[in-house]
């Protein structure tokens, strides 16, 4: 609905003016429409403007992607200066194991028996449970670890009251007598 001075009409393909409009009346309705109609243009080719763009710097290319991977594998080589470990792992998918050079960082989570450890901590020929970063960008692949359990079994022993107390067998009474101390 229009509303021109108090009266009321519907804008339409047939009435976009009152019949007894006078000029004044009609040349302020066509400003309207164009003002509308360049308004709409406006809006419209900002909004596709915004669209190309987005679309444009938001979406990598296709060829780039990044995914987090579950592996379990053994630990064959451990280079601390490059923080770098070389890890073989059985990929059930092509049913065969693989080498893979995996990228240790210092945000990369390592826990040994649930505790925090470090890449000085980790031993070659260790069974290692964790997860990686895959990024496949320009034909090339890098792992890097993200985080990383390892699992010894090995129990640590309790540290003694007496030094070399450890050492000595332990003995067994059937006297029920206490230990002696």
């Amino acid at each position: 609905m229009l509303f021109t001075r108090g009266k009321r009409f519907k804008l339409g393909a047939a009435t976009r003016h009152p019949p007894n409009a006078a000029p004044d009346e009609l040349q302020i309705g066509r400003e309207d429409m164009t003002m509308h109609q360049r308004q709409y243009r406006a809006t419209t080719a900002f909004l596709l403007g915004l669209g190309l763009l987005a679309s444009i710097a938001g979406c990598p290319n296709r060829g780039e992607s990044t995914t987090v991977r579950e592996v379990v594998g053994t630990i064959e080589e451990i280079d601390l200066q490059n923080k770098r470990v070389k890890v073989k792992a059985y990929l059930e998918k092509h049913e065969t194991y693989e080498t893979f050079l995996v990228h240790v960082t210092n945000e990369t989570e390592i826990l040994i028996n649930g505790s925090l450890a470090t890449l000085n901590d980790v031993k070659e020929g260790e069974r290692a449970e964790g997860r990686v970063r895959v990024n496949r960008s320009e034909g090339r692949t890098e792992l890097t670890a993200l985080a990383v359990s390892i699992e010894r079994g090995e129990v640590l022993a309790a540290p003694s009251a007496e030094p070399g107390a450890a050492d000595a067998p332990a003995q067994q009474g059937t006297s029920g007598a206490a230990p002696p101390e």
